[in-house]
């Protein structure tokens, strides 16, 4: 699978509320931007099939 990296602009309050999330999740050593591709990983439905 190719990635490719774009940036985005979002509200002051989504910021914000990623730092939080950061900061709570401070033991998994993920930053923002790791946050950020896990929640839209989850929430964007793949078209690739992974076989076992």
């Amino acid at each position: 699978m190719v990635k490719e990296k774009f940036g985005v602009a979002v509200d002051e309050e989504v910021v914000q509320e990623v730092d939080e999330l950061v900061t709570e999740c401070d033991h998994l050593g993920a930053s923002s931007s790791e946050m950020i591709k896990a929640i839209l990983t989850a929430f964007v439905p793949s078209q690739i099939t992974l076989s076992e």
